[in-house]
């Protein structure tokens, strides 16, 4: 049986503060081209670079005239660059297509112009307007609902609540998953009924840079004519999903499962990218820990922990379900399709005990980092001790003959500040090769 998408990805990016360094930048930009080019309209006319003469003679006219070209700037870019948010009724386009992939063994039953696979039957723009597009999603809906080959990919990046509203009165999504969905800090579960199910999952991203885990989320609803993604967060882009799944007619002709199944598999894989990076982070702490250098490792140790925390998060509830895909005893879940979710709860289990060991070997070097900070600070207070001692040797004799009393004859011995000087020094020299012998110093 041939199966075919209907597609349908909207994004609703509110980015006002990139609009705004958008609108400042032109403007600047703006305020710097006018004042050149009444420069160079001065040079020209007099031969002479005047800027005071060029905008009226005075600095406060320079300012006005710089200030006015920002304004008109940032007015533009304004217009310009806000203009997508500010037009229709605040629900964003939508972009749809209908492309129908065949399974290669019946190529042959096809005439030629079709025989690479794939028929593209139709893509639009939907409407901006909250009318029109309710009109053509409930279109697609019933279209798919009507032929058992297609089925609807919708794509919602962190909607607002009249969005998730308007898809949930649609497709008859439960009221309290679709609470969960449009909840970004929600615990990653999968919850399955009768013809349908919902699969929460957190997305993770590692970046060099900064050696920080960045955290998302995305939502899979999944029902026997539709598939629909709930995101928040920078990550996951499923365009490339998809699009390597409509290239792939053996996975599609599953449907929404072989979707969910893509979607799934990307975002796994991530973790293991994830605690990959993580391992290179601990065997760097690892080296650092047990250098003979002196170091101080508790915080990056800490930091790591951290990171592996949040994939700890990601992958802990997701456990009783990769067991569940491992024993092959999750219903609903095509034949065919079994050997690849076999292997994402593979993958899950994996990861989850490669963060459960990451846990307990950064608590073990976080130990080790502090008992080493200790016995460091144990030194150095041994140092200090074997220096103060040595210093009051010399300390005590200059206090005893310096209390003035009138009968001491050592005072008036013709070598006693020789024979003084000398004791003080050998005291001090036997207690130095005492302190080194016993490793203090």
């Amino acid at each position: 049986m041939a199966r075919s998408s209907v597609t349908a990805e909207f994004s609703h990016r509110r980015k006002k503060t990139e609009i705004y360094a958008y609108s400042v930048l032109v403007g600047v930009l703006s305020g710097l081209l006018v004042v050149g080019y009444r420069s160079t309209i001065s040079v020209l006319e007099s031969g002479r670079f005047r800027l005071l003469e060029s905008v009226g003679g005075s600095w406060p006219t320079l300012a006005g005239w710089f200030v006015a070209a920002i304004a008109a700037g940032v007015v533009v870019a304004l217009l310009v660059k806000a203009a997508p948010y500010i037009k229709g009724s605040g629900i964003p386009q939508v972009k749809a297509s209908l492309m129908r992939r065949i399974v290669p063994s019946w190529k042959k039953e096809l005439p030629s112009k079709f025989a690479g696979g794939s028929l593209a039957l139709g893509e639009e723009i939907m409407p901006s307007n909250a009318e029109g597009l309710r009109a053509r999603m409930a279109d697609l809906h019933r279209r798919a609902s009507e032929q058992p080959s297609e089925f609807v990919w919708i794509g919602l990046f962190e909607p607002s609540k009249a969005e998730l509203a308007l898809v949930q009165d649609i497709f008859g999504l439960p009221a309290l998953q679709v609470e969960d969905a449009a909840n970004h800090r929600q615990r990653p579960k999968v919850e399955l009924e009768d013809q349908s199910a919902l699969v929460i999952l957190k997305l993770l991203s590692y970046y060099e840079s900064t050696s920080d885990v960045e955290t998302g989320q995305i939502s899979i609803f999944i029902g026997q004519h539709y598939v629909i993604t709930v995101r928040f967060g920078p990550l996951g882009d499923i365009t490339s999903i998809r699009r390597a799944l409509e290239a792939d007619p053996r996975r599609l002709v599953h449907g929404p499962t072989a979707a969910a199944h893509a979607i799934m598999d990307a975002t796994v894989d991530g973790y293991l990218s994830v605690a990959e990076e993580v391992n290179k982070d601990i065997e760097q702490l690892e080296e650092s820990v047990f250098s003979p250098a002196r170091t101080n490792d508790a915080e990056a140790i800490y930091r790591v922990k951290r990171e592996n925390l949040e994939m700890r998060r990601a992958v802990a509830p997701l456990v009783p379900v990769a067991h569940a895909l491992v024993r092959d005893a999750v219903p609903g879940i095509p034949e065919q399709l079994q050997p690849f979710f076999r292997d994402l709860g593979d993958h899950i289990l994996r990861v989850a005990d490669q963060a459960e060991t990451n846990d307990q070997l950064l608590m073990t070097l976080l130990m080790a980092a502090t008992s080493r900070q200790d016995l460091q600070q144990n030194a150095d207070m041994r140092r200090i001790s074997a220096w103060v001692a040595i210093a009051a040797v010399p300390t005590m004799i200059a206090g005893i003959y310096g209390m003035n009393f009138d009968n001491m004859p050592e005072l008036h011995w013709k070598y006693g500040y020789l024979l003084i000087l000398l004791l003080m020094g050998g005291v001090c020299f036997s207690l130095y090769r005492a302190f080194r012998r016993s490793g203090w110093l």
